[in-house]
């Protein structure tokens, strides 16, 4: 891998807004992207799409290879029907197809996939119109986009539970106001410039306000204060799982570190990462689903620059690592991201419609069951809904 291949990686998981010139340092790459990330999390469509813009001029493909005995098919048509039930996953790696959502009409096929119930019966996003503001949207059944009308500029939508409870966010004179989105009336979430990153399917909410990270235990609740990391530590919320747990990331100075709230409020620091003959002390919470975190740990050494996906399991201790980039995780342990779904240990290579190019890959959800994944596609962006089996 070359140092451009290797700074290509890094820069796509760790800059949340437009990439920078191929000399930015990375670390220094990963704090401004982090700083801006809660931005960047209601508007980072063009961000995303940019920085895999980026990726493509350095050459980098983040896929592992099939690691199995036979290569997995791909096809890019079928139907883009919900995962039918959260229940076990399919065994050995599986036949995934790709179908584009659709998008409101009089619209360009542009738009982003930022979150779904765990069935994906709701999934939800924004879409871009002609000359106009973004439009939040939510897709019922992988079709039928209903537009969201969000006070202020930039909005979006981050999660949506099984009941149709939707969550997100907006700017609204140049500060975030957080939104929740039920039976087609949008409610402002209480809190002080709050920001509503995931709701669960029993309504309890995590998110941060200029206070710091929160949980709300009900969309109407006040936001209440997470414990802290510690004197010098600020902290951010990321996810939440069905019992409360919320993930997220505290840093002080050069250091970044993935940790837990758990339901009953304590904070849990998730151990240190090894990976490439060294211990990162630059690893974040992104997702978490099943008692199951998912993280990313750069290291930076004179050797390179990497990038690793790391799976935390909170019920046994374990700790795994994957090379590349990853934004979700199932109770099963599979993790997507871009440009491919590791299952069971093997890579699975994920089709896309059309011309685009497969390596501009971004899942951004995927089901309980994995038979169902979500993201975008393309420098347009395209989003798109893959649905997998056997075949």
């Amino acid at each position: 891998m070359t140092t451009d291949e290797q700074y290509g990686a890094a820069v796509f998981r760790v800059l949340d807004g437009e990439p920078g010139p191929s000399t930015v340092n990375v670390m220094r790459a990963v704090t401004e992207g982090e700083r801006r990330h809660r931005r960047a999390r209601l508007a980072g469509s063009a961000g995303v799409a940019a920085a895999v813009v980026a990726i493509l001029a350095t050459g980098w493909l983040a896929t592992g290879g099939w690691r199995g005995g036979v290569p997995p098919q791909v096809a890019a048509s079928g139907s883009g029907r919900p995962d039918p039930s959260p229940s076990a996953a399919p065994s050995g790696p599986p036949v995934c197809r790709a179908t584009q959502l659709p998008v409101p009409a009089g619209q360009p096929p542009k738009g982003i996939v930022s979150g779904a119930d765990p069935t994906g019966h709701y999934i939800v996003g924004r879409t871009y119109p002609q000359s106009a503001e973004p439009t939040p949207v939510i897709w019922v059944d992988a079709h039928d986009p209903k537009t969201v009308a969000m006070p202020g500029v930039e909005g979006g939508l981050s999660d949506i539970n099984s009941h149709g409870v939707a969550v997100g966010g907006s700017l609204v004179n140049g500060k975030n106001v957080g939104w929740v989105v039920a039976d087609g009336t949008v409610s402002r979430v209480k809190g002080r410039e709050a920001q509503v990153v995931g709701i669960n399917d029993a309504g309890m909410m995590a998110g941060t306000t200029a206070d710091g990270p929160v949980r709300w235990r009900s969309p109407t609740d006040d936001p209440l204060p997470l414990a802290s990391a510690g004197a010098g530590w600020k902290a951010e919320a990321r996810a939440i799982d069905e019992d409360g747990t919320i993930v997220g990331t505290a840093a002080r100075g050069a250091e970044r570190v993935a940790v837990v709230w758990h339901p009953d409020g304590t904070l849990q620091r998730m151990p240190a990462p090894h990976g490439h003959d060294q211990v990162s002390n630059n690893y974040a919470g992104i997702a978490i689903r099943g008692g199951l975190v998912l993280g990313k740990a750069l290291y930076d050494w004179t050797g390179g620059k990497y990038i690793d996906g790391v799976v935390w399991n909170l019920r046994t201790g374990d700790v795994s690592s994957t090379p590349g980039l990853f934004q979700v995780v199932n109770p099963n342990g599979w993790i997507a991201g871009s440009p491919s779904l590791v299952a069971g240990g093997a890579t699975v290579a994920l089709p896309v419609p059309g011309p685009e190019d497969p390596r501009q890959t971004i899942v951004t959800w995927i089901s309980d069951a994995g038979t169902t994944l979500a993201g975008q596609v393309g420098a347009t962006p395209l989003p798109v809904v893959w649905t997998c089996g056997r075949g």
